[in-house]
């Protein structure tokens, strides 16, 4: 089942099938622009070039109310 958004701390992409078909690890996976990509709960040495990093939160400061 594709996925539009992965919670995993690791994502990478694009991966090739051989790639897909190859890990051994719990992986979720989507196609965006038909490449294929992978959320997994472990990093993976190999793919560190296509590592997809995530941006920082934005946390706003709030004012004091008086």
């Amino acid at each position: 089942m594709p996925y539009r958004y992965f919670e995993d701390p690791y994502v990478y992409g694009p991966v090739t099938k051989e790639e897909f078909d190859a890990l051994t690890i719990h992986h979720r996976m989507t196609y965006m622009n038909n490449e294929m990509y992978i959320g997994v709960s472990q990093e993976i040495p190999e793919f560190e070039s296509r590592r997809i990093n995530r941006p920082d939160p934005v946390v706003e400061e709030q004012t004091p109310t008086q």
